[in-house]
């Protein structure tokens, strides 16, 4: 899902569970509504990753510092109205890093990608029928 974390800054998370919460006690954080407990993700501008793939966007989960080698995952306690849209995101297999992860670009953009590709410049020549 995609979050709306405020100043425009929209980024990619994983949900792990949804908690429904009717009746918090007046004068606490969270106010009665519906929260996910979720993970969140930055997107990676290394340029190499960055060229890979035009469908694929490189992220990686925001983690706390390791404990005895291990990585320590970070959990956020969202409302469910700071959701903007759902999102896709797969396993970076090919990554060192077990924290990376794609986007896949929605697929309502997809049509728009493939017309910029076949306007640009290729280096490699297409065989015509």
């Amino acid at each position: 899902m995609t979050i709306d974390w405020g100043d425009d800054v929209l980024l990619p998370g994983q949900i792990w569970i949804f908690v429904d919460l009717p009746d918090v006690p007046p004068g606490l954080i969270h106010e009665p509504g519906i929260y996910a407990v979720m993970e969140s993700s930055a997107e990676r501008t290394v340029p190499f990753e960055m060229s890979l793939s035009q469908i694929f966007v490189p992220c990686l989960k925001e983690t706390l510092p390791k404990k005895e080698e291990k990585v320590q995952r970070l959990f956020y306690f969202v409302d469910v109205e700071l959701f903007q849209a759902p999102t896709c995101m797969i396993p970076d297999f090919g990554n060192p890093s077990d924290r990376a992860h794609l986007q896949v670009t929605p697929r309502s953009e997809w049509a728009s990608q493939f017309s910029d590709w076949l306007q640009t410049e290729h280096e490699r020549e297409f065989l015509r029928a």
